[in-house]
């Protein structure tokens, strides 16, 4: 029975990253030519060297009106001044230039506006009211699952600021639905987390965060904290945290250690 639940829980958990990556996360993002509601076109590819924010919505998509201002103050404002960085609107309704317009003034959005974009949509397996962040060599790094709440517009500014290469004083913060934290994020390779899944305890190792204070965070699903402290890793590059006050299920641990260095990864707690 609990090999049994382990499955499921190891299943839930699979699903989950599939969704949340979305298939394509690493892969070239294919590229596109669409009209811009201001005139002119808007080519992808014309854009190599660049970090190219790209925000899916509907036109007249109620969450999509209420989110738009997010990816304004949240991504644009923050980086539109950088040279390496460009942001794109995609109407994936494929309205009218005037119907896009209304968006553009209800949202107060000043970045472009493309039109006619549910083709772009179809090609990037995603839907409206979702975010896509293109790092400078055409591939894709970020693929929200979620609408563009704050807390995603936080996750995907994380993953600009670590495209363009800025500091962590270059926009982007929070937590969010991504195993990218900041500029000094360390693969995924260099930490080392068991028994997976946990049970009383998690035991986190860093061969190379070695006796350096850090901050733990657990979060849930939603994003959640459900738990944070600070510790000392030992000699060996481990810490020890106690999982019996955590549900069971699907979590993500973040580690921030003194140096900059941050990881988050997802592990499972089971009974």
């Amino acid at each position: 029975m609990k090999i049994l639940r382990f499955s499921s829980l190891l299943l839930v958990f699979i699903i989950h990253f599939l969704n949340a990556n979305a298939q394509s996360v690493g892969d070239p993002a294919p590229d596109f030519t669409l009209d811009l509601v201001d005139g002119g076109e808007f080519t992808l590819s014309n854009y190599e060297g660049k970090v190219v924010f790209i925000f899916f919505f509907g036109y007249a998509c109620p969450h999509c009106i209420s989110n738009g201002p997010n990816t304004e103050s949240g991504i644009n404002e923050v980086y539109k001044s950088n040279p390496d960085f460009v942001a794109i609107g995609v109407d994936t309704w494929d309205g009218n230039t005037s119907g896009v317009n209304s968006f553009r003034s209800s949202t107060n959005i000043t970045y472009p506006l493309a039109l006619r974009g549910s083709g772009v949509q179809s090609d990037y397996k995603t839907t409206y009211d979702r975010i896509v962040i293109v790092d400078k060599d055409g591939i894709i790094r970020y693929k929200s699952s979620a609408n563009a709440t704050n807390s995603v517009v936080s996750t995907a500014s994380n993953v600009v600021s670590k495209y363009l290469e800025l500091d962590a004083s270059g926009g982007g913060g929070g937590n969010g639905g991504s195993n990218v934290l900041g500029s000094n994020h360390s693969t995924r390779e260099e930490l080392m987390m068991f028994p997976n899944p946990a049970n009383r305890y998690l035991i986190v190792k860093s061969p190379i965060q070695t006796k350096l204070n850090c901050e733990i965070e657990i979060l849930d699903l939603s994003g959640k904290r459900t738990f944070q402290s600070k510790a000392m890793t030992n000699a060996d590059g481990e810490i020890t945290i106690p999982m019996i006050q955590q549900a069971e299920g699907i979590h993500f641990l973040v580690v921030s250690y003194t140096n900059g260095i941050s990881y988050k990864e997802p592990f499972i707690i089971a009974r």
